[in-house]
């Protein structure tokens, strides 16, 4: 029998656990695209909170809109540490805290709150 994980959408979160829960690649994995995708988010929502339009951010920049708009669809992590800081500058924000921590910390506090 084929190994698959069977996600309920009444249980989400218990779906995130089973994910954490595989084996340590899974977990990484998972973990890795999450945040990837949050710090990805996080850019969005500030250009969205500040009023600015792809353009404005583009032109405070000194590129294009069409590279604001592709970075605000890439959740692979291929901007850059400086473009992905010089878009929040755009922004009017920048990072408040970097922290880091074991994966196997991060991972088990995921499977206890049930969210990566």
């Amino acid at each position: 029998m084929e190994d698959t994980l069977k996600i309920t959408p009444s249980d989400p979160d218990q779906a995130i656990r089973e994910v954490l829960m595989r084996d340590e690649e899974t977990a990484r994995a998972y973990l890795k695209e999450s945040f990837l995708t949050e710090a990805m988010l996080a850019l969005f929502h500030a250009r969205r909170d500040a009023g600015l339009t792809q353009a404005q951010i583009a032109e405070r920049m000194g590129t294009k809109q069409s590279v604001i708009a592709r970075w605000e669809r890439d959740f692979g992590g291929s901007i850059s540490l400086r473009n992905y800081v010089e878009f929040a500058l755009a922004c009017g924000v920048l990072p408040l805290d970097i922290a880091l921590a074991p994966v196997d910390s991060i991972r088990n506090y995921a499977i206890q709150k049930g969210q990566g």
